[in-house]
């Protein structure tokens, strides 16, 4: 269903002219096919919002966009094309002259977005350090985003997890699911998901079981 809205609404923004706000709507698709388990797609949307935005002045659109075909290159476990789209959105971030200076549909975008967007791809790569560090940036930035900061809790839970420092992974696996309370995030509970099945391999530990129990009423009951 959401792709078909974005797909309408990415018919009207080509009628209204708008390519910053068109990029952002293809960018919003790559994100969608990547979580959807078509990375491919994914990356190719990403492209086309390029081609897209590209000359319509605004850096922090193409930024988005770039960091959203890292996320598929990632997902396709391509580190090298994942690194290279990375730097690109931070170049483009960098250009960018502030957000007063851009479309109001991409003013909310900056550095500590990226930093969420960069620990989900290399968590997605295994590369568990800088997953830790871009995660941890991500919930310092975000403490006032409960989803932001539920996904970034997540990750930085896998990324604990990828080290083998299983009480810190559970612990901020715990504090994810608290952030959650009264609040519904897809998204945010995918990433949770995404968490405990890693956990699996340690079901055998008190405190793997006590997080898989307590974390039933949010996420179901673990496969």
């Amino acid at each position: 269903m959401a792709q078909r809205y974005m797909t309408q609404a990415l018919r009207l923004c080509a009628e209204g002219g708008d390519r910053v706000l068109g990029g952002q709507i293809l960018a919003g698709l790559s994100h969608l096919a990547t979580n959807l388990g078509q990375p491919e797609a994914g990356v190719e949307l990403a492209r086309v919002g390029v081609a897209t935005a590209k000359h319509a002045g605004s850096p922090l659109g193409l930024m988005r966009l770039h960091a959203m075909a890292a996320r598929g290159y990632a997902a396709l476990d391509q580190p090298r094309e994942t690194s290279k789209s990375l730097r690109t959105a931070e170049a483009q971030l960098a250009a960018s002259q502030g957000p007063e200076q851009e479309s109001p549909w991409v003013r909310f975008l900056d550095h500590h977005y990226l930093a969420a967007e960069a620990a989900l791809c290399f968590r997605d790569l295994g590369n568990a350090t800088d997953a830790e560090h871009a995660a941890a940036e991500s919930v310092r930035a975000n403490a006032d985003r409960r989803r932001r900061q539920a996904i970034s809790r997540s990750v930085l839970a896998t990324a604990y997890l990828q080290q083998n420092r299983l009480d810190e992974a559970v612990g901020t696996a715990g504090e994810a699911l608290d952030t959650l309370s009264g609040v519904h995030s897809e998204r945010s509970i995918q990433a949770l998901r995404d968490f405990r099945t890693r956990l699996r391999p340690h079901r055998g530990e008190p405190m793997v079981r006590e997080f898989e129990q307590r974390s039933r009423t949010v996420l179901g009951v673990a496969a």
